[in-house]
């Protein structure tokens, strides 16, 4: 929450921000807002915003992010940034292949235009959560959009690299 706090203060006035959560279904906790004030208050110490659940519905999330972008485009860049363990457990899609609809709704997001950024909180050691995410995310200029974060402590350093790519040009 403190690294996704730090991300909202290098976001320009003219940048909106949104916050969705998946557990055992997803859930669009702030729209799309100029006012980043009202994310910020999501991400504060014992925020019900977001907390951790039994499961990992990540095609929800992804839909209801992308679907969020798409129903308020205003011709300029958009970007999911997922923040996970890579290891879809259910699925609002049909079928039973949790991992396939995470990659799916990642694949629809990008074919809608929308910049696909991973992030794997403690998935290091686990190459298929890895691969999960790597296969979710964009590329851009030959690099995937996916960045490793063993520990919490490691996000600082993540999101300001995040924010060279989402907001180029700005601080």
């Amino acid at each position: 929450k403190a690294a996704a706090l730090e991300f909202l203060d290098n976001l320009g006035s003219d940048d909106r921000v949104g916050l969705v959560t998946f557990d055992s279904s997803g859930s669009l906790v702030q729209e799309l807002t100029f006012d980043h004030s009202l994310v910020a208050d999501e991400l504060q110490p014992g925020s019900q915003g977001i907390t951790s659940g039994g499961f990992t519905m990540m095609d929800a999330g992804v839909d209801l992010a992308a679907d969020e972008l798409t129903d308020n485009d205003r011709g300029v860049d958009q970007a999911i940034i997922l923040l996970g363990d890579g290891q879809p457990n259910r699925s609002a899609r049909p079928g039973s292949n949790h991992v396939q609809n995470a990659i799916d709704a990642a694949d629809d997001a990008k074919a809608a235009g929308i910049t696909m950024i991973t992030i794997g909180l403690g998935v290091s050691t686990d190459s298929t959560a890895q691969n999960t995410l790597i296969a979710m995310a964009s590329s851009s200029n030959g690099t995937v959009l996916y960045y490793d974060s063993p520990t919490g402590d490691d996000l600082d350093d993540i999101y300001a690299q995040i924010a060279a790519v989402v907001l180029t040009g700005e601080a």
